[in-house]
């Protein structure tokens, strides 16, 4: 409650009187050296005639003996007319109890004045729920009106609300109390009846101490319910658990017992934070019970570490349970369901998690979409199954009226609502809706995602980002569109790498590849083929037409069966905008819309020229409204072209192309170089120092970089060898090019500028341009730019004595950062708020120590409308910066005295 600062302000007001002031601290102190110590200051000050003011902090509670002695040592103070103010605990009303002439001052008469505040007053209403007046929490809340949400506290709030939890588990308090405040931390908010199955009994005189001298147990006036303060928010509870700990371990048995009752009313989130605790491993059979649930918030690691606790005591439910933790934590084939009971358990929760894997494997799920289920839980993972099923038939307008119409998504934070929520954006961009105005669910389900270690389930939120940036038609866009296909056409998830070459061979075509864009869109037709996904397989298919019709290819027979659907009549259109210049080879179509594959007409009249403007001249008036629904069609955007000089790795026309940034690539002619062959007398090392040192290096230079154990006459020798390895390398592949040139007066090895291109050149000439541009449309381009070069971290060969690559390497990575946080600040502006958080993102995995990279990334995604994760990542940042700068919070008693 802060006596401390009354004391203290009481005191130095005496001393501005002229009064003579003395303060004693016996925080800690035995009853026995308290005693003594009070009764020699009585003795010291009894014979001094002037004013004098005592303060004594924190007098310990006593037996008898010792509090009779230390009542007379304070009587004889006052009689000798000094002004004495001290401070006890609770458990130390004893003294109290035997000075009835001193004045009282109770904790509630200490409370922050908010929580008098009229409930109108909504800020000072939050600031009294989040501080119960306690003096300690309302100082580090604040001033009034700068309050963070009441689910997102400051850091400093938690701190302080850290030390309140320990003083209120401190030593000197009974067994008895600590147990009851313990389990009333652990428990949040409950009754009276609950405390007495945790605990066996609940004494109304301790609940009615608590209620009046501890307001951070919030206790009601009729003592029947309890409110603590670590039911606020998930960080206030795990501030308690921290500070607990030590409480938790000398009764083992209240977490345990705790947990359990949080699990049988429901309070899972909450379990599962209690479930950390070592003293809680009893009792995570009442995980197992209801591990689907635990599944769905996606507490995997606890379910798996209770499965393994169990052993062979584990219900027959556990095989399932087991299988589908698997099936949401693992990238590879989640474990079978046993082929013979596959029909008995396709309608329970665990087999509809292994379900949600399958679909993603290209399999079709155990349970059937008709299949009856009950319960919460089971109707959201089925409702997924159900749309999953639709949209892999193609029928993404049903399946979006079925999620609009079916089971509520539930919490948002789980992995069930987070699978509807993503359901229901790729339904509703894949019928026409606007990448631009994404779903809020959506963006917090993608988070909770990639929070939480469901790698078995990220190829839903790969497969929702390769459709945005598919249906995006932004500068740009094919460029990150290309990137995403790159990362993620060599999954192992069948249908995420169908989508993403599908995805990757319309970037192809935008950007003017033709037969790379043919083999994409083959190899994904093939893929779905197999997988059974027809829908795809036609799409892909279509695609793979138009490619080869840029190429010069004629098309095959077109195919009939099947072709009466929505996705048959859009195809029908290419068809016939492909075999004839002038539309006179355009079937007849139907005037209604086909809203399953109105996202096909939006991606192919976007950015294909010549063909889009025939594929929008042809269509009907009603298709063409459709599409354009949400912006014009673009025949001809394009994402910004980079200049020749900064065509980045494997663009550049110089015969010899060397890759730096994440990795040693060297190339002549487009041929690979292996890297065991410039292994060889470090010829490797040799040729990016001399790249990266200008083109050229002094040959003792290059014996101190590269040789420092040798003398210059053998380091001369070793560089004559190197040079010889390259040069036989490259003659191999071309005899007719010379890379390396040797100047025998001036002692200097230089490669040939002329005839090899780096990619750190051209990833410096961008980033420079993106961090020195005033226009914000060519910042952004040029960000973009680098982005797309700088796939890593500048290499550092084995050898590099001088340190000269490693500062290189540093200053590089700084570059990069620049260019990322003044490209996010353009995008911002520009109004792209998913580039502006890509891009500071970036910059944040470069530097987590840069301020004004985490600045732009809190603002892009306040901008994005993600508060909450704005507010997490600002917090995660202070408390990197202040363990990077070792900076130690002060005492709060030195605090207190300042």
């Amino acid at each position: 409650m802060e006596c401390g600062t009354v004391i203290t302000r009481v005191l130095a007001e005496a001393a501005r009187s002229g009064a003579r002031v003395v303060r004693r601290g016996f925080s800690g102190a035995s009853p026995e050296s308290a005693t003594r110590s009070l009764t020699r200051l009585a003795r010291e000050l009894d014979a001094d005639s002037r004013l004098i003011a005592i303060g004594l902090d924190d007098l310990p509670p006593s037996d008898e003996s010792c509090t009779l002695r230390q009542a007379r040592a304070l009587r004889k103070l006052w009689s000798a007319g000094a002004l004495v103010l001290f401070s006890v605990y609770p458990e130390a009303r004893q003294l109290v109890e035997r000075l009835p002439e001193c004045t009282k001052v109770s904790a509630a008469l200490l409370l922050d004045q908010c929580v008098s505040a009229p409930e109108t007053d909504r800020c000072a209403h939050d600031r009294a729920r989040l501080t119960r007046g306690i003096p300690r929490l309302a100082r580090a809340l604040g001033a009034r009106g700068k309050e963070r949400p009441v689910d997102s506290p400051s850091p400093a709030y938690l701190d302080a609300l850290g030390e309140v939890v320990e003083l209120s588990l401190r030593p000197t308090l009974s067994d008895e109390e600590r147990r009851l405040r313990l389990a009333m931390l652990l428990l949040g908010r409950g009754t009276r009846g609950d405390l007495r199955l945790v605990l066996g009994e609940a004494p109304s005189d301790l609940l009615e101490g608590l209620r009046a001298d501890a307001p951070l147990f919030g206790v009601s006036g009729g003592l029947r319910r309890f409110c603590a303060l670590s039911s606020l928010s998930r960080g206030s509870l795990l501030t308690c658990l921290r500070h607990a700990s030590s409480a938790c371990a000398l009764f083992p048995d209240v977490p345990a017992a705790c947990l359990g009752l949080l699990v049988d009313h429901g309070d899972l989130r909450r379990a599962a934070a209690l479930a950390t605790l070592p003293e809680c491993a009893p009792a995570l059979s009442k995980v197992v019970s209801r591990g689907a649930e635990f599944l769905d918030l996606g507490e995997v690691a606890l379910v798996l570490h209770s499965l393994k606790l169990a052993g062979d005591e584990r219900p027959d439910a556990a095989g399932r349970l087991e299988s589908a933790a698997r099936a949401l934590t693992s990238s590879h084939s989640p474990l079978a369901l046993d082929a013979r009971g596959s029909a008995r358990v396709a309608g329970e929760a665990e087999s509809l998690f292994v379900d949600a894997r399958r679909v993603l494997r290209g399999e079709l799920p155990i349970a059937r979409p008709d299949t009856p289920v009950r319960g919460r839980l089971r109707n959201r993972l089925m409702a997924h199954v159900r749309a999953c099923v639709l949209m892999r038939r193609g029928a993404f307008s049903a399946a979006l009226a079925m999620l609009v119409c079916g089971p509520e998504e539930g919490e948002r934070e789980s992995v069930s609502g987070g699978l509807l929520a993503i359901d229901r954006e790729l339904a509703r961009l894949m019928t026409g809706g606007s990448p631009r105005e994404s779903s809020p669910a959506a963006e917090q389900a993608e988070g909770f995602m990639r929070r939480r270690p469901l790698k078995g389930l990220m190829g839903y939120v790969a497969v929702l980002d390769l459709v945005r940036a598919l249906m995006s038609d932004d500068d740009g866009s094919v460029a990150e569109l290309e990137a995403l296909s790159s990362r993620y056409e060599r999954s192992e998830d069948t249908l995420v790498q169908i989508v993403a070459l599908a995805c990757g061979a319309v970037a192809d075509l935008r950007g003017g590849s033709a037969a790379r864009a043919k083999i994409r869109a083959s190899l994904a037709g093939t893929l779905a083929h197999g997988a059974g996904v027809e829908y795809l397989e036609r799409a892909s298919r279509c695609v793979a037409e138009i490619a080869a019709v840029r190429l010069g290819e004629g098309l095959g027979p077109a195919t009939t069966e099947g072709q009466s659907d929505d996705l048959g009549s859009v195809c029908a259109l290419v068809r016939g905008v492909l075999l004839s210049d002038d539309g006179s080879a355009i079937p007849s179509l139907p005037e209604g819309i086909p809203w399953d594959a109105v996202w096909l007409i939006r991606v192919l009249g976007t950015g294909l020229g010549k063909f889009s403007l025939g594929l929008i001249e042809g269509m009907p008036t009603a298709w063409r409204r459709a599409a354009s629904a949400n912006g014009p069609l673009r025949p001809h955007a394009a994402a910004p072209k980079v200049p020749a000089s900064q065509g980045g790795p494997g663009k550049t026309r110089k015969p010899v192309d060397l890759r730096l940034l994440g990795g040693f690539e060297l190339r002549v002619r487009g041929v690979l170089i292996a890297d065991w062959k410039l292994e060889r007398r470090n010829a490797k090392a040799m040729l990016e120092y001399l790249v990266l040192h200008g083109g050229g290096a002094k040959r003792f230079q290059l014996v101190d970089q590269v040789w420092p154990d040798s003398d210059y006459d053998s380091g001369f020798n070793r560089a004559y060898q190197a040079t010889s390895v390259l040069r036989r390398e490259v003659a191999e592949i071309d005899p007719n090019l010379s890379l390396l040139m040797a100047g025998r007066t001036s002692g200097e090895i230089m490669v040939d500028t002329s005839v090899i291109g780096c990619d750190v050149d051209a990833f410096r000439a961008a980033a420079r341009e993106a961090v020195d541009s005033r226009d914000d449309a060519r910042k952004l381009e040029y960000a973009r730019a680098a982005e797309r070069l700088y796939v890593g971290d500048l290499y550092v060969p084995t050898l590099d004595a001088t340190g000269f690559i490693s500062s290189m390497r540093e200053s590089l990575r700084n570059l990069y950062a620049d260019a990322m946080v003044e490209g996010s600040a353009a995008a911002l502006r520009l109004g792209r708020e998913r580039t502006a958080t890509r891009l500071a993102e970036n910059a944040v995995r470069a530097n987590e120590l840069r301020e004004d990279a985490n600045s732009a990334l809190v603002r892009a995604l306040r901008a994005c409308g993600r508060g909450v994760e704005a507010d997490r990542r600002l917090r995660s940042f202070e408390a990197r910066l202040r363990r990077g700068r070792g900076e130690l919070t002060a005492a709060p008693d030195e605090t207190a005295g300042q």
